[in-house]
């Protein structure tokens, strides 16, 4: 079984903390997931997976997760990377006009326990007429047969939140088969703003972190096609509404 939370943030900072087990296994946590422009999990079977993907705000297509060569990315991979505890990338992609980078790092103390990512963004070129305007997600999963994951923290008074505003998303869960209990901060700035053009009564306040899951049962490699079919069916309802 592959439980899959699909999250989306515009900037942000994402500690994960282990609980219980890989105390003492300083290369347990690591991106390793080559195969993606950016993506952390732990070297075992049973496990917390996590990836990053993109795509423009305003038209939701050419979607960034596996590295591909027809993306036409100006570069993309690690400019400092130890092996062990630390790693900084630079993303370029031209054809979003976005500069994205990334930075991994363990905990100093429990380097086994523990990780920190955080995802910056800015404008390739300022004068460019193509908009810089991107929608940013990162989705958790995990894997083997068994395992559950909560979001703890929604906005107060609504049964169905759709968004946090200014403060740090907690997503906890536990994975007997691998891990073990673990939790998952997601904390943004309050700089965040919403698009200009996509502002409204139609559409929600993207300055917020939404958060959606899903059971996809052992298709969790399927991120980028389950991500997809989501967007599919959220714009095909946003359309019947107008």
């Amino acid at each position: 079984m592959f439980n899959f939370i699909n999250l989306f943030f515009l900037l942000t900072f994402i500690f994960c903390f282990v609980n219980s087990l890989r105390k003492d296994d300083k290369l347990y946590w690591g991106t390793y997931r080559p195969n993606l422009y950016f993506g952390v999990r732990g070297r075992s079977p049973n496990t917390l997976i996590s990836g990053l993907m993109w795509h423009n705000a305003e038209k939701p297509k050419s979607i960034r997760h596996t590295c591909e060569e027809g993306d036409k990315l100006q570069k993309y991979g690690w400019l400092k990377h130890d092996g062990r505890n630390f790693g900084y990338q630079e993303i370029n992609d031209p054809f979003h006009n976005v500069k994205l980078k990334t930075t991994f790092l363990k905990h100093p103390e429990k380097p086994g326990n523990g990780w920190i990512m955080r995802v910056e963004g800015d404008s390739i070129s300022k004068n460019s007429d193509r908009s810089s305007s991107i929608s940013i997600y990162y989705y958790l999963g995990l894997t083997g047969s068994y395992g559950e994951m909560n979001i703890k923290s929604v906005i107060p008074g609504k049964k169905k939140p759709s968004g946090i505003k200014s403060g740090t998303l907690k997503i906890s869960g536990n994975q007997p088969e691998g891990i073990g209990s673990f939790s998952v901060y997601f904390k943004e700035p309050e700089s965040n703003k919403s698009p200009e053009y996509i502002e409204g009564k139609v559409f929600p306040d993207l300055s917020q972190t939404h958060f959606s899951g899903q059971r996809v049962g052992n298709d969790g490699w399927r991120a980028k096609e389950i991500l997809e079919q989501q967007l599919g069916t959220s714009y095909n309802l946003q359309i019947e509404d107008l």
